[in-house]
């Protein structure tokens, strides 16, 4: 049902769209707000996606949010292989929560960047309202902010190692060039 809220997490709410129904941050004015709203998030960037996309391709979603490009790729392209990575952790754990059923996405609570090390970043507080999916680490201070850890796209297929036996994840990767 349309906005149906989530007794035992009151700060969630289920959305129907034209995907199916995805879990979202009641008070998020930005990627949560377009999927009540419209009942759908980044329709061009999905039409671009699936252009470029062939079968079996990896996708990347680099600050997956609450996994709604994910969520929505991986219902258009089953046989895509979809890794997301979002680190902050209640934008993870509802991303982790939508894309569940989907075999091929997978989500991880590091993010990505030119070098391995710890970065601080702000706590979400889902209870607040604003829009959770943009934050400013430039002039912070930094005693309220969490840890999160970061890693390269190389090194965090190094550290996976072959997925399927014969690293073809890793060839695919290599094959691509793996341009943003």
């Amino acid at each position: 049902m349309p906005g149906q809220n989530t007794p035992q997490w009151p700060h969630l709410e289920l959305v129907e769209t034209a995907a199916g129904q995805i879990a979202v941050f009641k008070n998020d004015t930005g990627v949560s707000r377009n999927l009540k709203k419209y009942g759908e998030f980044g329709a061009g960037e999905l039409g671009f996606y699936d252009k470029i996309l062939g079968k079996g391709d990896v996708f990347v979603d680099v600050g997956a949010n609450i996994g709604a490009i994910s969520w929505q790729l991986a219902k258009r392209r089953p046989d895509t292989i979809i890794w997301a990575f979002e680190p902050q952790i209640a934008s993870y754990y509802l991303a982790a929560l939508n894309t569940i059923t989907l075999p091929l996405c997978k989500v991880f609570p590091i993010a990505l960047g030119a070098d391995d090390r710890i970065i601080f970043a702000p706590e979400l507080n889902p209870f607040s309202t604003g829009n959770f999916g943009s934050l400013s680490l430039l002039s912070r201070p930094h005693d309220a902010d969490l840890p999160m850890a970061q890693t390269r796209l190389d090194r965090f297929l190094e550290k996976r190692g072959p997925t399927d036996g014969d690293g073809a994840y890793f060839r695919l990767f290599r094959r691509n060039k793996c341009q943003a």
